[in-house]
């Protein structure tokens, strides 16, 4: 099986240093720009890519390779990271919206969806306990 090579058309992440260092930078193709999380470095970032048209998985495997592109910054690396990957397309619309939302919020707002669902009027045939 051949390696098919994506094509990432978007990006947006947790942080950037300026204008000039956003997520969107880091694929763009030129080696001279970059997302950057200074002065942030220690603190967990994350940042979402979308591909501009689905990818085909070969018996349900995606190999994946990262070039961090920094070669002259010899000991700035990717560090410890997760790579997730889903099928939702929505992904890419709610990802500004979470980082918009403190923590605590994200916790008040699940709290107040499940109170406003438990209280919804039952419907004929419902099965809810």
């Amino acid at each position: 099986m051949r390696p098919t090579p994506l094509v990432i058309s978007s990006a947006f992440a947790d942080t950037q240093t300026d204008q000039y260092r956003t997520a969107k930078h880091s694929i763009d193709g030129n080696p001279q720009t970059l997302w950057d999380t200074n002065p942030k470095e220690r603190e967990p970032h994350w940042a979402v890519f979308g591909l501009k048209s689905p990818a085909r998985m070969e018996d349900g495997f995606l190999s994946v390779t990262l070039d961090s592109g920094i070669s002259s910054w010899g000991k700035h690396g990717l560090g410890r990271f997760r790579l997730s990957v889903t099928n939702e397309a929505d992904v890419l619309i709610l990802a500004p919206l979470r980082q918009d939302l403190k923590e605590s919020e994200v916790v008040d707002l699940n709290l107040a969806l499940a109170k406003a669902h438990r209280n919804m009027p039952r419907s004929s045939g419902s099965t809810r306990d």
